[in-house]
């Protein structure tokens, strides 16, 4: 039922454990198969050797509120694989000898000769497939503000020169306009693209007047981030004729179905499984199982990018007020809230809210602020 074919290769179901320290080792890869990963991208393999070694300490976690609202960041300068390409290679044989599960080998390289070769040796131990990682948020290109754009397309012709298997590109989304990247990296051969790396963050420690952590930036990432994949993946997906993993902030079953409907064949994960270990990778996995028995769908294909085609563009979407707002009286607290950031002024409070429907444009933001859950819209009653 949930079986996709994503760059040839045929997965039980979408999703895919993304490169990390928790796909670092054919060990780690076979567990995370156990717990219901259709194939895994081996942690990446850097050719700056400096890049290999990881400081202490790497992650945290960035909580910010605003008023009873939280946000969470996974703020993070995990490093690459700390192999060499000779060890990577070794990982690679043993975790097609343990998995049944597709390898995929992901490598950032700085010169066009270990593009290559580095291709090539991952190519000859067996993986099934190759994640370029042009756009690391804490590589050198990154950190330097460098034209991925260019470089993207170059590297992609220099590998699929040289080596067989299907091969993906893993996009930034800090560029000028993703979906014109996307285009010419499928013109340049490209098999799959991967939608998004993280962003390229930075955090300051208000007490040394200094970064956080390391020193640096950091990969900027979590559960925020779905919706700005989600925008993209619905974009890029019916202009290019190859598949699409999207990644970044996909933490539940729907959020895997949201991908899908918006267009992609794939999603890969690194934070759920990275703060809530194994389980939440057999979560997700479940939860979208039964998303589809819910639905009734016997096939992804049935309903992939069902949402991409139901976008509206700017001149039809419907502006007429259709709804207005409702205060559920014996619900509501009197705090007031929704009479001080109406938009209209159309609350007053008397001594519970009470809503102008003449005033009242049936915008929401009432509804969303109620601490209560006392607000509701309904129709506007025709005039």
């Amino acid at each position: 039922m949930t079986e996709v074919e994503y760059m040839g290769l045929r997965l039980k179901n979408p999703v895919i454990a993304a490169p990390a320290s928790t796909t670092q080792t054919a060990e780690k890869i076979a567990r995370l198969e156990e717990a219901g990963a259709s194939a895994a991208v081996m942690k990446t393999l850097f050719e700056l050797e400096v890049a290999r070694r990881s400081p202490s300490p790497r992650f945290k976690l960035i909580r910010r509120r605003l008023g009873p609202w939280e946000s969470t960041v996974f703020y993070s300068y995990e490093q690459a694989s700390p192999f060499g390409p000779e060890e990577y290679a070794r990982e690679i044989e043993k975790a097609k000898r343990l998995c049944s599960i597709p390898v995929i080998a992901s490598i950032g390289c700085e010169t066009e000769k270990a593009w290559v070769e580095y291709a090539k040796c991952v190519e000859q131990a067996g993986a099934d497939a190759l994640e370029l990682d042009i756009s690391c948020p804490h590589g050198p290109r990154a950190l330097s503000g460098a034209d991925f754009e260019g470089e993207m397309e170059r590297v992609l012709r220099l590998v699929k020169g040289a080596v067989e298997i299907p091969v993906a590109v893993k996009l930034t989304g800090q560029l000028t306009s993703p979906l014109s990247v996307a285009k010419r990296l499928e013109v340049a051969g490209a098999n799959g693209l991967v939608l998004f790396n993280r962003f390229t963050g930075l955090d300051i420690d208000l007490d040394k007047e200094a970064p956080v952590m390391h020193g640096s930036y950091a990969g900027h990432g979590g559960p925020w981030s779905l919706h700005f994949v989600l925008r993209w993946v619905c974009q890029i997906s019916p202009q290019v004729g190859i598949p699409i993993a999207a990644t970044g902030g996909i933490t539940s079953g729907e959020d895997v179905a949201k991908c899908i409907l918006c267009g992609a064949t794939a999603v890969e994960v690194c934070t759920a499984i990275m703060l809530l270990g194994r389980r939440a990778l057999t979560k997700i996995v479940k939860g979208f199982e039964r998303w589809m028995e819910g639905k009734g769908y016997t096939s992804v294909d049935e309903f992939r990018g069902k949402a991409a085609g139901r976008v509206l563009s700017l001149h039809e979407v419907d502006r007429a007020p259709k709804v207005v707002s409702t205060v559920a009286e014996e619900r509501c607290s009197g705090c007031g809230l929704c009479a001080e950031v109406c938009p209209q002024g159309a609350v007053s409070l008397l001594p519970k809210a009470v809503v102008d429907r003449e005033r009242c444009d049936g915008c929401g933001l009432c509804v969303e602020v109620c601490p209560e859950g006392a607000v509701f819209l309904s129709p506007r009653p025709s005039l």
